[in-house]
């Protein structure tokens, strides 16, 4: 009998929950549930797959499936410390307390040393009414670390004779918020319900993704009358995906819209459909065309939609950089089709002109990524690939779901259209780098540049097989222009101009200092030597992260350093040349009299030039004080005082923390504190030649509080790790 390969197992179940868990985090979750269902064929009962499967679901809104995923890992794994946190925080978000408190209890039989969980647990016995309960637990997470001010503030209320008191309970409700900052910020915060008819959602996903960082979100993917009543009397703000008869019908209701702030997206097909003339347009708020010649349509068919509608948009389409990664493709054969198949599509048109360019050279094939609309345009395409003996050539590969990968052997794109909107699967594509080959439809050239476009066939065969092909170009184009950031920008400007009670808490550039940033700053000296001197967990755990990245004789840039406490903490770690860079000059005088062994320079780190290249360059706790419109300027800086070896560690605070302190202690917020995003910062970097070596989660007084990310020079990084444990709740731990 031949021995089980239990070594060669094991490895194949860890690779693939590593490959899981990192497509995962970058927000690949189609390709992160192929690899933990497959996991579960292989072992029905891995707790750990189950639990990011869990996961999946929660994030897609589909708790009960995500609940029964946990309950399954805990049957086979009953002290599985991830699922049981995460178990936690579903009934909590639900509000079933006592489960909650069942499961938090459970993880601190298994890990009773973690502050945090005391703290979630002192909120739960809190809304149950147990204050008593809640005092032991708070009592037993300050025992565990003593700094955490706010805790101590929750607990001195809850002491308080008069505990039933209005001020005791408002006190005690801010510092139960503390303990679980995620659910209580959301509590808070405006409601939006995202209405579409069920199978239109498809364009959806990012934008839904984005919105419930800063709101609270519903989805109502569906044509049940009583569902789409409940979405819309929930919600503060209303969207309305594609002027549809969903919007007709909903436009037309007597009382259901009263006192909600309406936004509609119309992309095309609603332009043709005699819609426009049915919706009720004086009920719609915000009116967002995805290009401008479909609002030229429209407005031409309903001139007095620009009357009755109070604002209409321009909001074109934005790709995901980070799902449709760059893959620098060269001129070669394939050509890609992304699309049903229907009328609008010009299908003759793709045949025919596909057919010259074969006549030209036989190598040319075309991949088709779409399934037939009308059974006429399938028989004649059987048809006619048979007449034009293309059997060869032309491959149907009916409805593609991962569009990135299958993008992966195509170097141009073709569009054959009579008229689109904004196409999503053109700008995809061009995003992976590939050629666009687009027909000048109606409105093309408001979108493309001219080189891009064809007219004729024979253009068309001119534009594929010219010796022009430049992957890079396109790439930028599409960053430049039609990034999903910029998308998510325009949306978020939108909804900052809705009123108030649908706006985000606080706008995330505003603030209420009257003072330069470099006033600020040199005021700031007292509070920072203070700090400097008092036992500061933060420090700590930054100076044991420096320990793993900072090598003795190299070269390091430590910008916005302030009075050099981790600049010195550098140097003692044996760098060859430390350079610390702030904006103030109060600070780094007093870091020039106190930190020996480093040099220190007054400047505008988005400007300032140090006119060499660093081996590992820092920036903790920076970015977010930095104007949003000085962030390029601030990577490309980056990029000049970096060499092919050079490694950036960059930690900011997590942005949903910054949202509850500006919500909770606006106080302790300074002159500019923005939310960074994980896709900010990526998009940025890419842009740079960065490339994401390393992200990772953590927290002081509750878990999810900060991100620190390593980039690397792209020709250096051939290998992108994720160590942070995205699909659980356990921040990595820094030894």
């Amino acid at each position: 009998m031949e021995s089980i390969d239990t070594k060669g197992t094991d490895k194949r179940r860890k690779g693939l929950l590593e490959q899981g868990e990192e497509l995962f985090s970058k927000g690949q979750t189609e390709k992160a549930e192929q690899s933990f269902s497959e996991l579960l064929e292989q072992d029905p009962t891995d707790a750990d797959a189950l639990n990011n499967l869990g996961v999946i679901r929660h994030a897609q809104g589909n708790d009960k499936a995500a609940e029964d995923l946990f309950l399954r890992a805990l049957m086979a794994k009953n002290d599985h410390l991830d699922t049981l946190v995460n178990l936690a925080d579903l009934y909590q978000n639900a509000k079933r307390w006592e489960d909650a408190a069942i499961q938090l209890e459970k993880c601190i039989a298994i890990n009773s040393q973690e502050p945090n969980l005391y703290n979630q647990l002192g909120m739960v016995y809190f809304e149950m009414g147990d204050s008593l309960k809640a005092r032991k637990v708070l009592a037993k997470s300050l025992k565990l670390n003593p700094d955490q001010e706010i805790v101590r503030q929750s607990l001195s209320a809850l002491e308080k004779k008069d505990a039933s008191s209005k001020d005791s309970k408002k006190e005690i409700g801010k510092g139960a918020a503390f303990f679980n900052e995620a659910h209580s910020q959301q509590n808070r915060r405006a409601k939006i319900a995202v209405l579409c008819l069920p199978g239109l959602q498809s364009f959806l996903g990012d934008i839904v993704g984005y919105l419930k960082t800063k709101y609270d979100v519903r989805t109502c993917y569906s044509n049940n009358n009583q569902e789409i009543e409940s979405a819309v009397q929930w919600a503060d703000l209303v969207w309305l995906e594609w002027a549809n008869e969903l919007t007709v019908a909903l436009t037309n209701h007597s009382t259901l819209l009263d006192g909600k702030h309406i936004i509609c997206r119309l992309h095309s097909y609603e332009a043709f459909s005699g819609f426009a003339r049915k919706i009720k347009w004086e009920k719609i708020d915000d009116l967002v065309f995805v290009a401008k010649h479909i609002k030229d349509i429209v407005v031409q068919q309903v001139p007095e939609v620009i009357e009755r509608v109070k604002n209409i948009r321009i909001v074109p389409n934005g790709v995901n950089l980070d799902k449709f990664a760059f893959k620098n493709p060269s001129k070669g054969t394939n050509l890609a089709y992304l699309g049903q198949i229907n009328y609008k599509k010009g299908p003759m048109l793709l045949l025919h002109a596909f057919r010259e360019l074969v006549q030209v050279d036989k190598k040319y094939r075309l991949f088709i990524g779409g399934h037939f609309q009308d059974d006429r345009y399938k028989l004649y395409f059987d048809q006619m690939i048979r007449e034009m003996d293309l059997e060869n050539n032309i491959q149907m590969d009916g409805w593609v779901e991962d569009v990135g990968t299958w993008l992966d052997d195509k170097q141009y794109i073709v569009c054959t259209s009579v008229l689109e909107g904004h196409p999503v699967g053109l700008i995809e594509a061009m995003a992976c780098g590939l050629k666009p080959v687009i027909h000048n439809f109606v409105g093309a050239r408001e979108i493309y540049p001219e080189k891009y476009l064809w007219n004729s066939i024979p253009e068309f065969v001119s534009r594929v097989t010219g010796s022009d092909y430049d992957s890079r170009e396109y790439r930028l184009f599409i960053e430049k222009h039609y990034s999903l950031q910029k998308q998510l920008k325009t949306i978020a400007s939108i909804l900052q101009e809705a009123p108030s009670s649908v706006k985000e808490d606080v706008d995330c550039n505003s603030n209420s200092h009257t003072q330069s940033p470099k006033e600020f700053y040199d005021n700031f000296l007292d509070y920072l030597k203070r700090d400097r001197k008092r036992p500061n967990p933060r420090h700590e755990y930054i100076k044991k992260r420096l320990n793993q990245i900072v090598q003795p004789g190299k070269e390091v840039l430590d910008l916005g350093c302030g009075i050099g406490i981790t600049t010195e903490h550098i140097a003692r770690l044996g760098a060859k040349k430390v350079v610390g860079v702030d904006l103030s000059s109060k600070l780094i005088g007093f870091a020039r009299k106190t930190v020996p062994h480093a040099e220190f320079r007054v400047g505008d780190i988005t400007k300032l030039k140090v006119h060499r290249s660093f081996d590992l360059i820092t920036l903790v706790d920076v970015m977010e004080h930095i104007p949003e419109e000085r962030y390029e300027a601030l990577f490309a800086n980056l990029e000049l005082h970096s060499h092919e070896e050079t490694m950036v560690y960059l930690s900011v605070p997590d942005p949903q923390w910054i949202e509850f302190v500006r919500t909770y202690r606006p106080e302790k917020l300074q002159i500019i504190d923005n939310p960074i995003h994980q896709f900010t910062v990526l998009d940025l970097a890419r842009r740079h030649e960065f490339s994401l070596y390393f992200f990772n989660t953590y927290g002081i007084d509750v878990r999810c509080q900060y991100n620190e990310y390593i980039l690397k020079r792209e020709k250096s990084a051939s290998v992108h790790i994720n160590y942070a444990r995205v699909l659980g709740v356990q921040a990595q731990k820094v030894s």
